[in-house]
């Protein structure tokens, strides 16, 4: 899955990922994400730990260090996760949702993502 958006001005942006309220068993765990802006490709893996535990987040800017955080647990519909800090330009960017490592039992859930300018 993939999500395409314009950026409509420079700046940092906050990137935020919709978990939606069917975090259960049956759900993939982890979620590898790549972000592609200003000829980048990020890699960010999110850890799903169910609703009361939160989720673990690990960005790697290209050419960076890992950054691990964790997220807030989630109300029973889910929340918005932070997925990073990006200074961005103005232009189109791409968010893709990977489906590797899914086991027979597993689904793979996606919802939305924004981008939310902070500076």
């Amino acid at each position: 899955m993939e999500w395409n958006a314009r950026i409509p001005r420079n700046g940092t942006y906050e990137m935020y990922i919709y978990m939606g309220m069917f975090l259960n068993d049956w759900v993939q765990p982890l979620h590898r994400y790549t972000f592609c802006h200003d000829g980048l490709e990020e890699s960010i893996i999110l850890y799903i730990n169910g609703l009361s535990a939160g989720v673990k987040s690990v960005i790697r800017y290209a050419g960076k260090e890992p950054i691990e955080f964790w997220t807030t647990p989630f109300t029973s519909r889910g929340g918005w996760v932070a997925a990073g800090t990006f200074q961005l330009a103005e232009g189109n960017v791409k968010l893709v949702l990977h489906d590797d490592g899914l086991k027979n039992n597993e689904v793979l859930m996606a919802d939305a993502v924004k981008w939310v300018r902070i500076e």
